[in-house]
């Protein structure tokens, strides 16, 4: 998965455009859906290793340039937030915090440490590795499209309070009617109830999307790099991102107090898949699995 030799000679090809190509590329239609999730995986690598690889080596690296991996890493972190957060989206159903993609999410968070201790070179051939992977899971679980505008058109960016809680004062800021007067900090909210939850998937993944946010939450929409991508709907994108994922994923929660965290039924494990054996899978753990 090493760089081809004219790479440092062409245009910057994004992760974003590498998922606009996958979903056109009709050879991944129709993936099926799979009961034994242990081999989701190599289900893909068995039929389309080959393919998987050509897209990765179409995503461009140029060692020449010093902050180079810092911004592959940025692209890394929103493709992947992205497959969870805006694949899962939908108006006709509730979010699909599906279990594979969350952790897709959560394993970017150590991109930034490994990359500190590898030489140049070998930064490029672990991120291409690992963008490998991320694209092989995607796929795995259906390959599921994004309607970005759709999310930003619906996905909030404040959880709101859990309980009521005083009246604000009536010069409260930015206005005494405003949800941010009772709830000024969303990832406060956020973090505070994952804490308690029986199930450390959770509070992971929150960590995880507060941190990409502290560090990319600047972003505006509009940015020229994702604009010039080949995925639509990539110029909505903007740092707000993060914590309206995280704001989805926390009203699963709330909306289902029920939990049985025993067989770890707050993570989707239904996938994305459009045959009709998907119906089949449903939330959380199938009966006797572990």
């Amino acid at each position: 998965l090493g760089s081809a030799e004219t790479t440092s000679k062409k245009t910057n090809v994004h992760a974003f455009t590498i998922l606009a190509r996958i979903l056109k590329d009709s050879r991944f239609d129709d993936i099926e859906a799979v009961e034994e999730y242990a081999v989701v995986y190599s289900n893909i690598t068995d039929k389309f290793s080959d393919v998987i690889t050509e897209y990765v080596r179409q995503w461009t690296y140029d060692q020449s340039l010093p902050d180079e991996a810092e911004r592959k890493i940025e692209e890394l972190v929103y493709a992947n937030a992205l497959i969870y957060g805006v694949a899962g989206w939908s108006k006709d159903e509730p979010f699909n915090t599906d279990f594979f993609h969350v952790h897709l999410v959560t394993s970017s968070l150590f991109l930034f440490i490994i990359v500190e201790i590898l030489p140049a070179a070998s930064i490029e051939v672990f991120l291409r590795s690992y963008f490998a992977v991320c694209l092989t899971w995607w796929i795995g679980r259906g390959r599921p499209a994004f309607d970005i505008n759709g999310f930003y058109a619906n996905a909030t960016l404040n959880p709101g309070p859990v309980r009521p809680f005083p009246k604000p004062h009536k010069d409260a800021l930015p206005s005494a009617d405003s949800m941010k007067a009772s709830s000024p900090n969303p990832w406060l909210q956020l973090v505070q109830e994952s804490l308690v939850v029986p199930d450390e998937h959770l509070p992971k993944t929150q960590r995880a999307l507060s941190h990409f946010a502290e560090i990319y939450g600047g972003r505006q929409k509009g940015g020229e790099d994702f604009v010039n991508t080949e995925l639509e709907g990539a110029g909505e994108i903007d740092g707000t991102f993060f914590v309206r994922t995280a704001v989805l994923t926390n009203e699963r929660l709330r909306n289902e107090p029920d939990t049985d965290f025993t067989i770890s039924a707050y993570w989707d494990r239904k996938g994305f898949y459009k045959s009709e054996g998907s119906k089949t899978i449903k939330r959380g753990l199938p009966e006797g699995a572990t």
